[in-house]
């Protein structure tokens, strides 16, 4: 065993100075952390109003009868029968109340196999560039055009779709252009 013969101790000081930088150190960094979590909320508040306006501004000029919300206390709208000014106050109204107190759940799940993509019309709702057999010019990119459902995180395959699927869009409008 080793060790000092009159038992003696050594004790370890920090310097004043040093501690001094170490808490404000600590300081700057949990406010950082603090200003960087409220900037993050913020945006994925700003990132959700956009979406809430965008959905309902689409589905208004897509010609939907009505468009409105799962929200408990959110309204519907016949877009037909209002002006522009009144649905643009509809959607500012109703892309404001908070993702709470829904009529439905709020969740995301891959829908895989809905639009099977494949080379026979009658078996597949898209062919292998992601473009549906019953409407030119209309393609899917998502995972609903699996052939089945995976069982495993489809991400790779999503990315690759989510790649090839534009590139065969911008195939067909270099040779639409170059006519």
């Amino acid at each position: 065993m080793f060790g000092v013969k009159d038992k003696s101790k050594i004790v370890l000081v920090e310097d004043p100075i040093s501690q001094d930088k170490r808490l404000l150190e600590r300081r700057k960094n949990a406010k950082m952390e603090k200003a960087a979590k409220s900037i993050s909320e913020i945006s994925l508040e700003v990132d959700r109003l956009a979406g809430m306006v965008i959905m309902l501004t689409i589905l208004g000029a897509d010609g939907a009868q009505e468009i409105g919300t799962h929200h408990n206390k959110g309204r519907t709208l016949n877009v037909k029968q209002v002006s522009y000014h009144e649905f643009e106050k509809f959607v500012k109204e109703e892309s404001s109340r908070p993702l709470a107190d829904l009529s439905t759940p709020f969740c995301s799940a891959h829908q895989m196999g809905s639009c099977r993509m494949g080379s026979n019309p009658k078996q597949s709702v898209v062919n292998e560039t992601g473009e549906t057999w019953e409407m030119e010019g209309l393609y899917v990119a998502d995972t609903s055009v699996f052939p089945t459902a995976l069982g495993v995180n489809p991400m790779v395959i999503v990315q690759a779709i989510a790649y090839n699927v534009p590139q065969s869009v911008l195939e067909v409008l270099r040779m639409k252009r170059s006519k």
